[in-house]
């Protein structure tokens, strides 16, 4: 089955039809900070996803390294209090879908503290969400060995 969207390949077999966007396209770099206004979190844009398209689900987070540390924006974005605090007066009356705007992304505030602090809470969070990842692989692993192991008994 080949892409019908490669160029060259037609959709209706008459002429080659191209996709123009009314808007600009914005794609993400290793590094970038990206925050996804449906689930209220942020992320840094890993080797793996750099270049691919942000949809308007997601907004690139422009961070002056001068001032702050990408892992530390991260952290204090998904985890710290007052961050939390105006995410949720942010979506206070939403009964349905908890999405946050990009206008009141841009009204948060941060009490930002030294850079050193930012390296270490950055830093230690980061390897936290690494370890967690390790260790949820490691634990589907062991049921994928013991799932086979219990098939092999019955056999």
């Amino acid at each position: 089955m080949s892409d019908c969207w490669q160029p060259g390949n037609t959709m209706n077999g008459d002429k080659e039809q191209v996709v123009r966007p009314t808007q600009a396209v914005l794609s993400v770099r290793t590094g970038d900070v990206v925050i996804s206004l449906i689930h209220g979190k942020a992320a840094i844009v890993s080797p793996e996803h750099a270049g691919r398209l942000l949809s308007n689900n997601y907004v690139r987070v422009e961070v002056d390294s001068r001032k702050v540390v990408p892992a530390w924006f991260v952290w204090h974005f998904n985890e710290s209090r007052e961050s939390r605090r105006q995410q949720a007066l942010a979506t206070q009356g939403s009964t349905f879908v908890l999405r946050l705007s990009l206008t009141e992304v841009r009204q948060f505030t941060a009490t930002l503290p030294p850079l050193n602090k930012q390296k270490a809470i950055g830093g230690l969070y980061l390897a936290t969400i690494e370890k967690r990842h390790y260790q949820e692989r490691l634990a589907a692993l062991n049921e994928q060995q013991i799932l086979s192991q219990l098939s092999d008994m019955i056999q």
